[in-house]
């Protein structure tokens, strides 16, 4: 049975490490799904997945973030997906600010991913699902309490 499942969700700084703490102007913040498929999965006609990537607000109970992402297989069974730079110059990281996050009555925030797969059985059909998808758990971070004059 095809499967797709979320192993892991990590936030992650400009020095490269998985962080749960931010400051909102200069640390950078990707959000950092692993992945791994099936061969059979793999191996369906033009086998692709979606993902989401949804940063959850508790205070507010409510998705503050949501950003998709998609492609084909492209990189075997096991691999990462990312969303946010977080590489070249600092001008360039895609920080907390940057992604809109309100930290002013609440610094705690959730990470979670969705994936699902789909293909496409022959060639004009269009896509069809597939019975492989996941939801990760939510992966807790902060962003410290700055703020601007």
């Amino acid at each position: 049975m095809p499967f797709l499942k979320v192993e892991g969700v990590r936030t992650v700084n400009q020095s490269g490490q998985n962080a749960t703490l931010f400051d909102p102007f200069s640390d950078a913040l990707a959000l950092v799904l692993d992945l791994s498929a099936s061969a059979d999965l793999l191996a369906l006609p033009q086998a692709s997945f979606s993902a989401t990537f949804q940063i959850f607000d508790p205070h507010g109970n409510r998705v503050a973030v949501s950003t998709a992402y998609g492609s084909a297989f492209n990189w075997g069974p096991r691999f990462w997906i990312s969303k946010g730079n977080n590489w070249g110059p600092p001008t360039a990281y895609q920080t907390a600010e940057k992604w809109g996050l309100s930290w002013s009555a609440n610094s705690i925030f959730g990470l979670r991913g969705l994936v699902k797969a789909q293909y496409i059985p022959s060639p004009g059909s269009g896509w069809a699902a597939v019975d492989a998808f996941d939801v990760s758990p939510m992966r807790w971070f902060r962003v410290k309490e700055k703020f601007r004059l």
